[in-house]
Formats: structure tokens, C-alpha cells, sequence
């Protein structure tokens, strides 16, 4: 039978899902299966591509954040191995105090830490050495309260970043939609980001499914 009286593209569809092609009783033909099957596959592979896109940029966007953050812990937690320093300098006076001269801006000792040597250590002229050696403990164990307090923050980062990490080598292996399930896989991929807190479902988002 003919199609006439149908107007538009979508009315043609709508026909050919009631007959096939040979006029024969409704139903979807052979050739119209692989059409719907071909649309399909062209549509999941185009928003694969987009939602594809999408997550790489979120991923490395927070990624690159994040390793900023754990280099910041690292070099503060290297500033803090420095703790010893000011123990040993406040050590060196106590053992020493004797030596030290009224209002003397340094106080010169034999260096322990460095056997043959010798090493002037500051001495603030209106604390003494005894004060100037408690202010150095104070110094060396904030650095020490310091160190441990950034320990855990660090390996948090650390641990996050290595999540991340997985997250975009996977999504960048994922090259090409095979099909619908490739498709399900990367939104799946989405749907754990979000959970997670890493993606908000914007708009551009809803417009993906």
C-alpha cells in the first residue's frame, strides 16, 4: 500500500513500524530492525563520547588539585623533620650554660652532633640561655605536633588521589562504544563520581541519559 497522507519524517517511522516493506501484515521488517538498531548504536556512542569527555575533565580537574595539596603536606611535613634541630641547639645550651657570658647575643659550644666542630647558637641577650633553650623545646615539639598532624592528612590526599588515578586511566582506556553496555558502564562511572561527592548531576548531565 502507499504512504499517502503521511507529512513528516516521523509519521514515515511510525508507518514502517506497522508494515514492512513488502506490504505484509504489521510488524517491524528485517531492514528496519537493523536501521533502529544502527540509530541506536550511533546515539549511545555520540553520548558515550560526551559523558567520556566530561568525566575526564572533572577527574583531572580534582586530580590536579589534589596533588598540589599532598606536595604542600610534603613539604611541610620535610619543615618539620627539622624538629631536631632546635632540641639539639636547646640541649647544647643547657650543657653549656655555664659558658655563657651576661648579655652575650651567642653563646659558642662544642657542636656533639657534629664531633670536632664548634657552633654558635643564637641567645636572645634579654632571656638568657635557660629561656632561649625552653623557647627552642616549644619550637621543637610544635614542629613534632605539626608533623603528626599532617601524617594522616597527607595519606587521606594520598589514598584519594590514587582513586582518582584508576578512575581516569580507566575512563581514558575506555576508547570507543562497542555498544549500549560500554554506554552503561561509563555512566556507571558517573553515577560513583556523584555518589561520591566529585560531580554534582547538572544539567549537562540529566541531558545524557
Amino acid at each position: 500500500g502507499s504512504l499517502s497522507g503521511v507529512d513528516d519524517e516521523a509519521d514515515i517511522d511510525a508507518a514502517l513500524t506497522r508494515r514492512d516493506l513488502w506490504g505484509s501484515l504489521s510488524g517491524v521488517s528485517p531492514i528496519n530492525a537493523a536501521v533502529d538498531a544502527h540509530y541506536t548504536a550511533m546515539v549511545a556512542g555520540e553520548k558515550f563520547a560526551q559523558l567520556r569527555q566530561v568525566l575526564l575533565t572533572k577527574v583531572k580537574a580534582r586530580r590536579g588539585k589534589l596533588a598540589t595539596k599532598v606536595r604542600n603536606f610534603e613539604e611541610r611535613m620535610a619543615m618539620s623533620d627539622e624538629s631536631e634541630l632546635p632540641r639539639q641547639q636547646a640541649d647544647l645550651i643547657m650543657a653549656n650554660v655555664h659558658l655563657y657570658e651576661e648579655r652575650a647575643k651567642e653563646l659558642v659550644v662544642e657542636d656533639w652532633y657534629n664531633p670536632g666542630s664548634t657552633l654558635a647558637i643564637p641567645i636572645d641577650p634579654f632571656k638568657g640561655p635557660v629561656d632561649t633553650a625552653q623557647a627552642l623545646y616549644k619550637k621543637s615539639q610544635k614542629l613534632k605536633r605539626s608533623a603528626a598532624a599532617i601524617v594522616p592528612l597527607k595519606e587521606e590526599a594520598q589514598a584519594e588521589l590514587d582513586y582518582l588515578l584508576q578512575i581516569e586511566v580507566s575512563v581514558e582506556q575506555a576508547e570507543s562504544c562497542a555498544g549500549v553496555m560500554d554506554l552503561r558502564m561509563m555512566e556507571d562511572v558517573r553515577d560513583e563520581l556523584i555518589a561520591a561527592g566529585y560531580m554534582r548531576k547538572s544539567a549537562a548531565l540529566l541531558l545524557l541519559e
